[in-house]
């Protein structure tokens, strides 16, 4: 299931680039337009589906949109979420799918001012962290 249509596709990648610009300049989410912001995250989430696909892990970038990504162990069929969710706000996860800040240093805790912490990507099996990992920064 695609994210964005494919008329949308171009903005989308332009949002994420404009993004992805000014996060690695200083700024934050709060510079950013809505919808560019709702573009960006989209279109990235899309390409880490992608990348990683699977449906063993759940990522999730309120209010924009969740996906799932990873092989692994199959959800229960009564419950629809996978076994592993990961919560990210919209900056932080621009910043990762940036290249702005790494995943190894956000699950290290080193990269992290006052943005926000991912405490259950931390109790992600370790190859799933792997995978994400050699995932991130996201290219097109």
């Amino acid at each position: 299931m695609s994210l964005l249509k494919a008329k949308d596709l171009p903005r989308a990648k332009k949002a994420f680039h404009e993004c992805r610009e000014a996060l690695s300049h200083g700024g934050n989410c709060d510079d950013i337009p809505r919808e560019t912001l709702f573009l960006a995250v989209r279109y990235s989430c899309e390409l880490l589906a992608r990348e990683i696909p699977g449906n063993a892990v759940e990522l999730r970038v309120p209010p924009f949109c969740a996906v799932n990504i990873c092989e692994g162990i199959h959800p229960d069929p009564h419950n629809l979420t996978p076994p592993e969710v990961i919560e990210i706000s919209p900056e932080l996860w621009l910043r990762l799918a940036g290249g702005i800040l790494s995943w190894d240093s956000v699950i290290r805790r080193e990269a992290l001012n006052d943005v926000d912490d991912i405490p259950a990507a931390r109790s992600l099996p370790p190859r799933h962290q792997s995978e994400i990992s050699a995932a991130l920064p996201l290219t097109e």
